[in-house]
């Protein structure tokens, strides 16, 4: 998965059935082979209100990198009605064999409040790959 945006990215919330908006790569569950990574470059990202940036690996196989690079600001904040978090998630879940490939992200100033998070974690078999965050201003709230 590929974005480029000039001005911002805005991920927000849950549908009224549930879903949260997302970016997803995945292997499935009982799906073998490996997921693409995802690219995210733009001047700002917001990930709020159970939002999520999620590469995963629910099956057999590896999930891609994270790659978000924004040039102004990363504001991640809060969480969906069930109390899952927004946030950038590289992870090889419980049941699944492969490595999660890290998350990298670049920015001027990154803000994680309320309940959200970056995370790089496995419950399955299988190794993490590093969370890598490069901030030139600041970051508040981590």
């Amino acid at each position: 998965v590929q974005i480029t945006a000039t001005d911002s990215v805005r991920l927000d919330g849950e549908s009224s059935n549930g879903t949260s908006s997302a970016i997803f790569s995945q292997v499935a569950p009982g799906a073998e082979g490996n997921s693409g990574g995802i690219e995210l470059t733009s001047a700002s990202l917001e990930v709020t209100n159970g939002a999520e940036i999620n590469a995963s690996t629910l099956g057999v196989g590896n999930s891609g990198a994270v790659k978000i690079t924004a040039t102004d600001s990363i504001r991640l904040d809060g969480e969906d009605s069930d109390g899952f978090a927004s946030g950038v998630f590289s992870q090889v879940n419980l049941g699944a064999t492969g490595d999660s490939r890290g998350i990298e992200m670049t920015t001027s100033t990154l803000d994680v409040t309320n309940g959200a998070a970056v995370s790089a974690s496995t419950s399955g078999e299988g190794n993490v790959g590093a969370v890598k965050i490069t901030a030139t201003d600041s970051i508040p709230g981590v």
